[in-house]
Formats: structure tokens, C-alpha cells, sequence
């Protein structure tokens, strides 16, 4: 069975309803549902054979791009208020997309994307004053 291939304008689609977002818990009640798969598409078959130098000119690439810079920024600027889905995130790590992608440019430039939301939530989680540190 093929797996789904996401184009550029369904992209584009999903990047115009991230604009219309009206505060931080709405933003952060989408991106556990759609984050997961928004940073999956970095792992689908029609970016397995694209060449580096090839990135910055697909469509499909760019528009990835400018959403996940879109709300990477949006997730940083909250300091905290814009939940991520650490667990669903840190799955896509051993899930088969990402364990079989051969294009190791892509795949790396993926998880680091991956690590930057994570980060940009951790960053601001409250630490516990009972906690070892």
C-alpha cells in the first residue's frame, strides 16, 4: 500500500488556518493534534531522493518550511504558553518513517526540527523546587 504523499498546496492550506489563531491554548490544542504530523512529512517517500541543493527550489520543501518556521516562532515567542506534544514528537523518533528514510540531509534536518520545538517548550517549563537537580 502507497503511503500518502502530502503536496505543496495542502501545505499551503494548513499554513493559512495557523495565521487565524486567536490565542495560545487554541494554538496549543491544534499543534497536539496536527504537530505530530506536520513533522512527519519530512519523512515521506517523495523526499528520499531529493538532493541537497534541490531543497531550497521544491515547493513542497519550502512550504514545510515556512509552517514550521511559522510556528516554531509562535511556539518560542510564548515562553511557555504554547504547548507541544513531547511524547508524540520524541515517537516520530522510532517510528519506521523516520528509521528507513534514506536521505540523511532530510532525515537530520527533520529530527532537528523535531528537537527544536522540544526545546523551545522544555526551556520554559516551571522546574520543581522538590526535584533533584
Amino acid at each position: 500500500m502507497a503511503s500518502k504523499l502530502t503536496t505543496s498546496a495542502e501545505l499551503e492550506r494548513i499554513h493559512l488556518r495557523f495565521l487565524k489563531v486567536p490565542d495560545n491554548k487554541k494554538l496549543s490544542d491544534i499543534l497536539a493534534k496536527l504537530l505530530p504530523n506536520i513533522l512527519c512529512i519530512y519523512f515521506e517517500s517523495d523526499f528520499a531522493n531529493l538532493a541537497v541543493e534541490n531543497l531550497k527550489e521544491n515547493a513542497k520543501f519550502k512550504a514545510l518550511e515556512e509552517i514550521t518556521s511559522h510556528l516554531m516562532m509562535k511556539t518560542t515567542n510564548s515562553k511557555g504558553e504554547v504547548k507541544i506534544p513531547f511524547a508524540k514528537l520524541i515517537d516520530i523518533l522510532h517510528g519506521d518513517a523516520y528509521l528507513s528514510f534514506s536521505n540523511q540531509h532530510v532525515k537530520t534536518h527533520g529530527k532537528n526540527r523535531i528537537f527544536d520545538f522540544v526545546f523551545a517548550q522544555y526551556g520554559h517549563m516551571p522546574l520543581d523546587i522538590d526535584q533533584d537537580v
